[in-house]
């Protein structure tokens, strides 16, 4: 095998990254020409947004409750809406965000305190999750969901201890002490 110097390495680096460069942007403007015919509109697609139609109507009722909300930062509904409209389409740090701002305009919302519960239970936030369930429940003791979603984190939060607790006591091996 032949050893490059230094500068014969650094040149064949250069030459290697300029020749992948031109090869690459040759392959995009191919790919273009190419398969131009594909990504053509028709006249009934040309005002056809490049999302999904539901992708489309979330963010028209986006628009529609910041708007509402610039208008009347104290309106209740419209925030609980936009929290809500952020957990659905999986937006979940928008919808934390959404979710605090929402209860600080209503704090006796069991609602809000269920839904920013789940928010944080899909940034696997457990511990901010079953606070918030545990405060949608003082709120309203017989909130099912809430009371539901509690019980979830308490099994998660004991299957990780108890995943937690086989690694350390696994038994040790002479390679292994």
């Amino acid at each position: 095998m032949k050893h490059f110097t230094t500068r014969t390495g650094i040149k064949t680096l250069v030459l290697l990254t300029l020749l992948s460069s031109s090869v690459l942007a040759q392959s995009n403007t191919g790919m273009t020409s190419n398969h131009a015919a594909a990504y053509e509109h028709t006249d009934s697609q040309k005002d056809a947004p490049f999302w999904s139609a539901q992708q489309a109507t979330a963010a028209k009722q986006e628009a529609f409750l910041l708007q509402a909300i610039e208008k009347n930062p104290q309106n209740k509904a419209a925030n609980a809406q936009l929290a809500n409209l952020y957990l659905a389409n999986n937006k979940t740090k928008k919808a934390i965000g959404a979710y605090q701002q929402a209860i600080i305009v209503d704090a006796d919302n069991a609602r809000l305190f269920a839904g920013i519960s789940i928010a944080y239970l899909h940034q696997s936030k457990y511990a901010m999750a079953k606070a918030m369930a545990e405060q949608a429940i003082a709120l309203d003791p017989e909130m099912k969901h809430a009371i539901k979603i509690k019980e979830y984190i308490t099994k998660k939060e004991e299957i990780i201890a108890q995943a937690d607790g086989k690694s350390s006591s696994m038994p040790t091996d002479a390679v292994h002490k």
